[in-house]
């Protein structure tokens, strides 16, 4: 369990809970008439003991991990009710409670699933939509503070981070797509990153007050001495042009009728100030379009047109739409039920087509689904390769068996019910297999990664 898998773990967990708790502050701010921040100290413990503890307990019975998960998760609840529940409140407090639940679910199911890049692209994208939306809210109703900022814009970069840590993950890789990696990053990925990064800390800076105020006295002190300059050149070009010779004229000058003050002339070198901060901001605005702008337009110069797909089939349903509607529930229903059945040994036709199947949920659960193109031996063959040396063998009523064997026989009599009908396996037999799932249930596999979906020829080229 590397760096890399906590990572998206956190991120994860830290995006939805950010959601989750301003959408709480949100509602319970406005049904109360008033500002409803609350500590999340014990959301950060569920998150922690609900990875941990099934992390640990991976190996051990379903019974022994479901009592586990059920104290712990309860002995949460009731602490996070007796420090941050008010009295009076209990909408409030089943509403947090079930919070609560959903994180140590989520952060519990992480134990034995790995999270996808896709994951992370869906989280880097909703923390930007949902901060959009809590800011514009949030600021209406004048409830904004930094902590709001640098949290989303954290969760917002975080994410974006591991978008990068992702890129070379081999795990990541779907039935339908080959990826071929062609040359080395080296420098360029630390360089890019360090760079991301130190943008938005410096994009984090401008949401502070102090910040904010120095820009603010920078661009006032800019404005003066920009005004002191054009005061210096206007007086400059004045004694310039006194120096130059006067014709004499004849006559006298009219009198120069007094020019009333005008009203409000005195605030208009206040105004003028006041509007340097704005400028400012338009000015800024304006950049940030135009890099956007420049950017989308390079991204769609080199988007590469999908090709149109490509109908080859035409169905047509007749009938009315309640009919319709009617068959696909009940056929829906059907598909749960045989799906329930499937469950069991009775509904198959030999005990053994059970077992059989068992073993292929273990191996798809496991990252080792099994493909069209193979046969029940190869598919065996490459499970007993990934069995980790100190789970290949298990002990039941002082009988040690090894799982290669067993998996061996299991396939061997598999065949030979398959092709023979006429093939019987003895009640002891069954019983080994029914241990041999048993003891699968609490095994995983070395690594994931190894199985060669897509490995590309020594011989090809790009």
């Amino acid at each position: 369990m590397g760096f890399k898998y906590l990572y998206q773990i956190m991120i994860i967990l830290f995006s939805e809970s950010l959601w989750i708790y301003y959408s709480i502050v949100l509602f319970t701010s406005v049904e109360w008439n008033q500002l409803a921040f609350f500590n999340v100290t014990w959301w950060v413990v569920a998150a922690i003991i609900g990875f941990t503890l099934n992390a640990v307990l991976a190996n051990v019975s379903n019974i022994v991990r479901l009592i586990g998960n059920v104290f712990f998760l309860g002995f949460i609840l009731i602490q996070n009710w007796r420090s941050i529940i008010p009295d009076d409140t209990w909408v409030f407090g089943v509403v947090v409670s079930l919070s609560i639940v959903f994180i140590y679910i989520h952060s519990a199911n992480f134990a034995f699933h790995h999270p996808k890049r896709q994951q992370i692209l869906h989280r880097f994208e909703a923390n930007i939509i949902f901060y959009i939306v809590f800011v514009v809210i949030f600021t209406v109703n004048q409830w904004v503070n930094e902590t709001f900022h640098l949290l989303f814009i954290g969760a917002i970069l975080f994410s974006l981070i591991g978008m990068l840590l992702t890129l070379s993950n081999d795990d990541q890789h779907s039935d339908h797509v080959e990826v071929r990696k062609v040359g080395q990053s080296s420098w360029f990925t630390g360089v890019v990153s360090i760079f991301v990064i130190t943008l938005s800390l410096i994009c984090l800076l401008f949401l502070l007050n102090s910040v904010q105020r120095g820009l603010y006295l920078m661009g006032t002190t800019f404005w003066d001495g920009l005004k002191y300059i054009g005061t210096t050149i206007l007086g400059v070009i004045t004694w310039f042009f006194s120096l130059l010779p006067v014709n004499e004229m004849e006559g006298t000058l009219p009198e120069l009728e007094e020019i009333q003050e005008l009203p409000g002339s005195e605030q208009t070198e206040e105004v003028i100030i006041g509007t340097i901060s704005m400028w400012l901001v338009l000015v800024a605005g304006f950049l940030v379009v135009v890099c956007i702008i420049w950017v989308l337009s390079k991204l769609m110069k080199n988007r590469q047109i999908k090709p149109s797909i490509k109908m080859k089939r035409i169905m047509t349903v007749r009938g009315s739409w309640w009919r319709n509607s009617w068959k696909k529930w009940v056929t829906f229903l059907h598909l749960i039920k045989q799906k329930w059945r499937m469950r069991f040994q009775h509904f198959y036709h030999h005990p053994i087509y059970w077992h059989y199947d068992q073993v292929k949920k273990w191996g798809k659960k496991n990252g080792f689904s099994y493909k069209k193109h193979e046969t029940s031996q190869e598919y065996v063959t490459e499970l007993i390769k990934q069995i980790p040396e100190l789970d290949n063998s298990f002990t039941h009523k002082s009988e040690t068996y090894f799982v290669s064997e067993l998996l061996q026989n299991l396939n061997e009599d598999y065949q030979a019910i398959y092709y023979s009908h006429g093939h019987q396996v003895e009640i002891s037999t069954v019983e080994k297999y029914r241990q041999l799932i048993r003891h699968l249930q609490g095994v995983r596999v070395k690594d994931k990664s190894l199985r060669p979906k897509f490995i590309r020829p020594q011989n090809s080229k790009l």
